[in-house]
């Protein structure tokens, strides 16, 4: 059988071992299906008693037992992580060319790059430094494929460079300009629907910040005033009497003024604190998951009101250990409507043993093995988002890390380890009930 393997990955230039129900594998072949690219699919679970047999095979050529195991020109590259690193890299695509993968495509994208940079005015490329820009920018137009790898925007090492073209065929005039540093696009934007989402939520804070400006300005114009007064009381010696009252009164301006300064700036740091927690509970609700039993894509927003996620991130092990610890409260976890998603941040399939013995009634062997079946898809999305979220917390990047969502989809907890299941089963209430309507969003402090 090892020769077998052998052969197949020779004779293809592309070659996916996979399984139907892998949310990881259905990601690698939906790369390669956005690339242009058609590989050799092998579904090891419907190959039947030879599945388990060949994946032990792949272990013993690759040092890799878990799918998708990834074969590019006869060369192993990995799983899920690692592919789709090569292609944030561009060594994916370069690999594709060495492999001669696709060629037709890969001209085309040259094409279009080469038609954008003649008709539009200005194009972002990257560059080490100012010295080497204009070198780098006549280069461009041997349509070297590495060349054009070494100008990719997503390389991080290069700084940005515009290049203005004419409206000339093959042929324009360069204008260079190289920042100091790389560029750094920030992700902290502030979505509409979370701005909406804090008016709701504070729906006086606009009122309040209004009168606290009102006041400000009050005190300050009394203040000018005053100031007016005291200054005209010790230029006239006649009015030497009048200036205890108008020191008292200014103190009184300026003491407001400050009053009111301060509560506004501390309201707006508060309004503009919830606005980007908001955005990114937003960003988060637009996160695709993939539902085990049907093979339905949802995002996370979806089942607000429905459920309440746990978000396990972490090594397949991590997961795994997880899983066992939730054992013995699955049946208090599924009537509080949590539902779990493993996200295997190595890239491997972590598994997930469930044995039907445990639970007697059908139904909730069912919910049970469910609580369990919600993976991640887009995994790329996932990674960048709970990125941010480690910086933020000062979090390193390897950490396992969990986070449980609120009925309402906002965050109700996180930290480093494992999730606490005893805890949401202790403090969160049953979905079903005379008290569901009433707790609906009122399970935990945000």
């Amino acid at each position: 059988m090892e020769e077998s393997v052998k052969k197949t990955v020779t004779e293809n230039t592309v070659v996916v071992y996979s399984k139907t129900w892998c949310s990881y594998c259905t990601e690698v072949k939906t790369l390669f299906k956005r690339l242009g690219v058609q590989p050799l699919v092998i579904e090891l679970d419907e190959l039947g008693p030879q599945g388990p047999q060949l994946q032990k095979v792949l272990g013993r050529l690759t040092g890799q037992h878990t799918v998708p195991n990834v074969f590019v020109g006869g060369k192993h590259i990995g799983g899920c992580t690692d592919t789709v690193k090569l292609n944030r890299k561009g060594d994916l695509e370069l690999m594709l060319a060495e492999a001669n993968v696709v060629v037709e495509n890969l001209q085309r994208i040259w094409r279009d790059q080469m038609a954008t940079l003649v008709s539009s005015q200005t194009y972002i490329y990257h560059c080490y430094t100012r010295k080497r820009a204009l070198d780098k920018a006549r280069r461009f137009s041997r349509h070297s494929l590495r060349e054009r790898r070494d100008f990719s925007p997503q390389n991080p090492r290069f700084w940005p460079l515009t290049i203005t073209t004419k409206h000339q065929p093959l042929s324009f005039s360069t204008v260079c300009s190289a920042a100091d540093e790389p560029s750094s696009s920030s992700s902290s934007e502030i979505s509409a629907d979370a701005r909406i989402r804090s008016e709701v939520l504070t729906p006086f804070r606009s009122v309040r910040m209004f009168f606290y400006l009102a006041f400000i300005a009050s005190a300050s114009l009394g203040g000018l005033i005053a100031t007016s007064r005291l200054i005209g009381a010790l230029a006239n010696p006649a009015r030497s009497g009048e200036v205890l009252e108008i020191l008292k009164g200014l103190g009184i301006d300026v003491g407001a003024a400050s009053l009111f300064a301060f509560l506004y700036f501390r309201e707006n740091k508060t309004k503009n604190a919830q606005m980007a927690r908001l955005s990114r509970e937003e960003n988060l609700a637009k996160l695709k998951m993939r539902v085990e039993e049907n093979n339905k894509v949802i995002s996370v927003g979806d089942l607000r009101g429905v459920a309440r996620l746990v978000i396990c991130a972490g090594p397949a092990e991590y997961i795994e250990e997880a899983f066992k610890r939730s054992r013995e409260f699955t049946q208090g976890l599924v009537e509080r409507g949590v539902v779990v998603v493993a996200y295997a941040t190595d890239g491997k399939s972590p598994v997930l043993e469930f044995d039907e013995t445990d639970i007697a009634d059908e139904e909730m062997s069912q919910r049970r093995r469910r609580l369990w079946r919600v993976a991640p898809v887009f995994v790329s999305e996932w990674d960048k988002w709970l990125d941010e979220q480690k910086k933020l917390a000062g979090v390193s990047s390897d950490s396992p890390v969990y986070l449980s969502l609120r009925l309402d989809g906002r965050v109700r907890g996180s930290g480093v380890g494992y999730p606490p299941w005893q805890a949401f089963v202790a403090q969160l209430p049953p979905v079903k009930g005379i008290w569901t309507g009433l707790l609906d969003g009122m399970d935990g402090r945000v």
